[in-house]
């Protein structure tokens, strides 16, 4: 983002819990006083004044004592390290102060450091040792590293308290005498903490904005490369952090803290919480970090962004976490696309922070003090009921420097706005700015707030750096709203009974053709969507095996080698890991291509007929013992009859006869225990023609099915008669019987493929199927075309149905 002299991080707090905009929202309670807990325990003890030197030293390019910390967190128990430098070399001594709520006081002097000896009296000091000044930058990177030797060792107490800590360098000695410098860390909570809130602390934006040596992601040239292994030469803490670390621990809320390479390095820390928040500029993040926020709001933790311009741009470590990596007037060499270091909306695919907190960074405005108005949708919010908070209220000074607003396109639920601000019209080198405070519920019951300025937490608490010192006091009334958001926002609002809803995508494809021909290909692609809009990969089934390795990527295309009804399925899954699937039946017939030569040795009536595309009706299948058909989507009506093939007799017997009026459902079949093969064949209307398709099931003795119906034929001529089966049991033994199924005259004709007619045969069909018999100890081994031909054919229906037979 812009740079602005003075600029400072903060940590604004306002909790929306995430509604839809065309529902009501739910009455909330009266907000109870939050459980006892070790902040609230140690915000109880008097506090001091110690602490603010740190807001009181000019920022100096060359100080006369200064440090940096061996890291930018410790929990209870851990050890961290300190390299000061005093210049000249004189006597100091480190002042330890926590920052919080402390009655008004703003923070409290625990302990004095010197050395490794930790002493409350502070009456001890250390020789200072003239370390070397900055050295240059990295000819390549820009990076600065101050490799400093360690002067101070701090081994954490058990029973410090989780939070914001200064570790004050005060000089005893010298011409400088009584100047100071400091550096911030944090202590984390123990492992295994579940506090009801988990701030998380934006020390890549400090780092982001560190000049000390002279070089900065901002600066010109703008270093790529950026080192925690120096002092800070800004306090921008103290902008838009400071007053909410003031807000929650006045509030007596259940908090800890934890800063962005904590999350980055172990994300499922975010999953430990009822409520995940943000403080003040956090607009650098990792994709660890990114995928953790996705992944908490998936699993229905609320969150909670309580500046401007979050998560915006993509960072990454190196050297262990102690190097930032951010290309951001360069072009970035790393090759993997998800890790480059750029907006987030800008990667491949791109990940707008409009899709997790629901409103986008729209610009900045240097030290201005606009004001917020409640917007209507807030006036019926239950988190501003009793606030005297309405429709139009001004509430000054609380929006600037960054602004987000929501965005339109953007995949995220819908969003209720709760403040706005528009007028008077503010610009930023383009169109005019808007800011927008929303809520919106995700879809695992996750309520997320996002306050849409950097500046909100002024609303919160009156205390103001001095760089800010003009800036407007606190809301009365925002104060109440925002205490009325936490009650709700430290709540659990994942539906019950039963675990978290997972967010997950919406799977979804096309086929370019609604029914597949044999031998020719078929294009699928996946039209999926995700709540957020980060779908990351597609796996495919093109087999109906139920594995979903046989393609990747948005498209698939399979050649389909015969006739069937091919559940092809599509798994996609999105950039948070949550994945979803969906199968559908595709009908692969076996008619001709359009183009395909036209067949001969037919009767003369057919030979110019054009077989029609078929559609499949649907499948048969065995489950737990008993037939089931499932009808295709998109077929209506349909009629199922069921047959035994007698083979020793070569007859066709129709057992049972049935017409379902829908098929939105499957039905069961009535299949007595067989005592020969069953033939199953299913008729439907669409349109003009009548479908038809057959299965043949095996058996075992007893009458036990064994397998599901195999496709034996499928159509779409119409005729008035069909070829239900063939038997024949080898040249020069029985004949070959064809049976068929009709009304009125039919005539059953045997060609060799490619040549003349051999037989003809005429039968009269009234009810039922018919069986005709060819004489085969003449035919030799080869294909051959059995045709079925109604000389006059229903309405809308093709002269002949055909099927080969191979001797």
């Amino acid at each position: 983002m812009p740079r602005f002299l003075g600029l400072c991080l903060g940590l604004a707090l306002m909790l929306i819990a995430a509604t839809a905009a065309t529902a009501a929202p739910a009455a909330l309670a009266a907000p109870a006083a939050p459980a006892a807990s070790a902040v609230q325990a140690e915000n109880a003890k008097p506090g001091d004044s110690y602490w603010t030197v740190a807001t009181q030293d000019p920022v100096s390019p060359n100080p006369p004592v200064e440090g940096y910390a061996s890291a930018t967190s410790v929990r209870p128990g851990g050890t961290l390290s300190f390299q000061v430098r005093t210049n000249p070399a004189a006597r100091y001594r480190i002042e330890i102060s926590r920052l919080g709520w402390y009655g008004g006081s703003g923070g409290r002097r625990i302990t004095c450091l010197v050395g490794s000896t930790l002493e409350k009296s502070c009456s001890l000091d250390e020789a200072g040792i003239q370390q070397p000044s900055a050295p240059p930058p990295d000819p390549v990177t820009g990076e600065i590293r101050a490799g400093w030797s360690v002067t101070d060792t701090l081994k954490v107490p058990a029973d410090w308290v989780t939070g914001y800590y200064l570790a004050v360098f005060r000089l005893t000695s010298g011409p400088s005498k009584g100047q100071t410098g400091f550096t911030p860390f944090i202590v984390q909570a123990p492992v295994g903490d579940r506090a009801a809130i988990l701030v998380q602390v934006p020390t890549n934006t400090w780092q982001a904005y560190n000049t000390w040596g002279g070089r900065d992601l901002y600066t010109t040239p703008p270093a790529v490369k950026v080192s925690f292994d120096r002092p800070y030469a800004h306090r921008l803490l103290f902008s838009w952090e400071y007053p909410l670390i003031r807000f929650l621990e006045r509030g007596r809320w259940d908090v800890s803290y934890a800063t962005d390479d904590d999350v980055d390095a172990d994300p499922s820390i975010l999953l430990d919480h009822a409520l995940d928040m943000t403080a003040g500029h956090s607009e650098y993040w990792t994709k660890a970090m990114r995928d953790g926020w996705e992944a908490a709001r998936a699993a229905g933790v609320n969150l909670a962004f309580m500046g401007a311009n979050t998560g915006f741009w993509q960072v990454r470590y190196e050297d262990g976490g102690r190097t930032m990596v951010g290309y951001k007037y360069a072009s970035d060499p790393e090759l993997d696309p998800t890790l480059k270091t750029t907006q987030f909306r800008w990667l491949a695919p791109a990940r707008p922070e409009c899709e997790l907190e629901g409103v986008q960074f729209q610009g900045a405005i240097d030290h201005a003090y606009l004001d917020y108005a409640v917007d209507p949708a807030a006036a019926t919010d239950p988190w501003f009921a009793g606030t005297g908070l309405g429709t139009g209220s001004v509430l000054p000074g609380i929006v600037g420097y960054e602004l987000d607003a929501i965005t339109s396109g953007c995949h995220v639920p819908p969003v209720t706005p709760l403040l706005s601000y528009s007028a008077p019209p503010v610009t930023s080198n383009g169109p005019p700015l808007r800011a927008d405070a929303v809520r919106y519920t995700a879809c695992s019951g996750a309520e997320v707030f996002s306050s849409g300025s950097m500046q909100f937490a002024w609303g919160l608490d009156s205390w103001r750096d001095p760089s800010y010192a003009d800036a407007p006091p606190a809301s009365a009334g925002l104060q109440q709203a925002m205490t009325r958001a936490l009650a709700d926002l430290t709540q659990s609002h994942v539906p019950v009974p039963g675990p978290p809803q997972i967010c997950i995508p919406t799977a979804s494809f096309t086929a370019s053709v609604p029914q597949a021909v044999v031998g020719q290909p078929v294009v699928f692609t996946s039209t999926a969507t995700d709540q957020y809009g980060q779908i990351a990969s597609e796996a495919w089934d093109l087999t109906g095996s139920g594995r979903f390795a046989d393609a990747a990527g948005a498209t698939a295309t399979q050649t389909f080698g015969s006739p069937g009804l091919v559940r092809v399925g599509v798994r996609v899954t999105d950039s948070s890991g949550a994945s979803a699937a969906t199968v559908q039946a595709l009908p692969v017939c076996v008619c001709p291509a359009p183009g395909q030569p036209e067949v001969t040795g037919w009767p003369p009536g057919a030979r110019n007929a054009v077989a029609c595309q078929q559609i499949a009706i649907g499948g048969v299948q065995l489950v737990r013992g008993h037939l089931w058909f499932e009808p295709a989507a998109g077929v209506g009506a349909y009629s199922i009859r069921t047959y035994w093939i007698e083979r020793s007799a070569s007859g066709v017997h129709l057992v049972r006869s049935a017409t379902y009026p829908t098929a939105h459902l499957a039905m069961r079949l009535w299949v007595r225990k067989p005592r020969w093969p069953i033939l199953i064949v299913v008729t439907s209307r669409s349109r003009s023609r009548w479908l038809h398709q057959q299965f043949l099931l095996p058996y075992r003795r007893g009458g036990r099915l064994t397998a599901p119906g195999l496709l034996t034929a499928t159509g779409c001529d119409g005729t008035s008669g069909r070829i239900l089966s063939t038997w024949f049991g080898g040249p020069r033994t029985l004949p070959l019987r064809v049976s068929v199924i009709g009304r009125g005259p039919l005539t059953v004709s045997l060609a060799r493929a490619g040549g003349r007619t051999l037989y003809r045969r005429r039968v009269n069909v009234r009810l039922g199927a018919a069986n005709v018999s060819f004489n085969a100890r003449r035919l030799r081994p080869g294909v051959y075309n059995i045709a079925v031909y109604s000389p006059h054919p229903l309405p809308g229906a093709g002269p002949l149905v055909l099927t080969a037979l191979r001797l």
